[in-house]
């Protein structure tokens, strides 16, 4: 999971909650961005995933 620090309608408190149900969850914080994670900091998303990839296959 990625939670953004301005984003008003998933917190990084839901970001944390939601990847401590999954065995294999993660999270990752972005104090700065907002709701749209991807479009706002596409090079560290994009490295997080390709990381958990990585770490999972």
């Amino acid at each position: 999971m990625i939670s953004g620090g301005v984003d008003p309608t998933f917190t990084e408190e839901m970001g944390a909650e939601l990847a401590a149900k999954f065995t294999l969850g993660q999270h990752l914080h972005l104090a700065e961005a907002g709701h749209l994670l991807i479009a706002e900091y596409p090079d560290l998303v994009n490295k997080a995933i390709a990381e958990f990839i990585d770490k999972t296959l």
